[in-house]
């Protein structure tokens, strides 16, 4: 039936009431009528369709509502990116309505369409992806802790009651994540992890980690995959390849480099032209499809660059080593 609800408010050339719907859908008894009273509501949370004051309800692309997401700016105002609209709808800080950078987004267009500048309101926070949030704690007299987060495009108080701070002290970055809700811009919270004091070596570096959730360890099952694969290269593997180990073959890396997936190889020939090698790392040789080690580097995308460390796509015995 939802899926009917869908193609019947497509369909349509103008809001349709219940009563609309149900003969339209054919629905004539108590039972299925409360199942399409029950899907209409499901519906309007999964914000797919739109009921007007006048309980008349519509797809939701053909009101004056949107479903987007909020890129929050430090001065409090805001963009809503929308799928299918040119131009982001402009939200100015007095039309946030709680919401923070990131956040899915309802956001009614109160400008007209055809000006070069949407503007809109936010009215509901539809799905709030960021859960937990860094930052600096520090304690008032009656042993509250206040965060001041990292991320300055994140307009949020953040209360941490005293037996909720894991024995955090003043100066330590720490994970926290959200509780109940005080009011649009207050909430309670708790530290679920103490990454440092701001004053450590590398708390920084730690905090931007944690920040974008980066995985520094490797699950134990690509672990015990690494302990299958040989660390060098065995006869077995020479089948079917050229052997080119009595070549010149260099890269142009720093001499601290670890990870050299590539070099190149240069030889003039009696005619005077040059060939060029170029030589690449075979990694699906060691990293099957499918396999934990790759649907681990399918997850991490890439190698993550910071400024004294490197945190890897694949284990270091892999990038590395073999």
């Amino acid at each position: 039936m939802k899926d009917d609800i869908i193609d019947v408010l497509k369909n349509s050339d103008k809001a349709v009431d219940i009563y609309e719907l149900q003969d339209l859908l054919g629905i004539n008894n108590v039972e299925d009528t409360k199942m399409l009273n029950d899907l209409l509501r499901e519906l309007e949370d999964e914000v797919i369709i739109y009921r007007s004051n006048k309980n008349k309800y519509m797809m939701l692309e053909n009101s004056h509502l949107r479903k987007g997401v909020l890129r929050a700016n430090k001065k409090g105002f805001g963009f809503v990116e929308v799928d299918g609209l040119e131009d982001d709808v402009y939200v100015s800080s007095d039309n946030m309505n709680g919401a923070i950078n990131d956040d899915i987004v309802l956001v009614e267009i109160t400008s007209k369409m055809t000006l070069d500048r949407l503007e809109g309101r936010i009215l509901r926070i539809v799905e709030r992806r960021i859960n937990r949030y860094i930052g600096l704690i520090s304690f008032d007299k009656k042993g509250i802790g206040h965060i001041k987060l990292d991320d300055n495009k994140i307009k949020l108080e953040i209360e941490i009651p005293s037996d909720k701070t894991m024995n955090a002290v003043d100066g330590h970055k720490v994970v926290v994540e959200l509780g109940k809700k005080i009011n649009n811009t207050k909430y309670e919270g708790k530290v679920v992890e103490i990454i440092g004091h701001i004053n450590d070596p590398g708390v920084d570096i730690l905090s931007i980690i944690y920040k974008y959730n980066i995985n520094v360890d490797f699950p134990d099952d690509v672990k015990e995959e690494v302990k299958s694969i040989p660390m060098e290269v065995k006869n077995y593997d020479l089948k079917g390849r050229r052997d080119l180990r009595e070549e010149v073959i260099f890269t142009i890396d720093g001499d601290d480099t670890k990870d050299i997936d590539d070099a190149i190889s240069i030889e003039k020939l009696k005619n005077g032209n040059y060939k060029l090698g170029v030589h690449i790392a075979d990694v699906s040789y060691y990293v099957k499809e499918g396999s934990p080690l790759d649907n681990e580097a399918m997850e991490r995308g890439t190698s993550v660059y910071l400024v004294d460390r490197v945190i890897p796509m694949l284990p270091h015995e892999l990038s590395n080593g073999i």
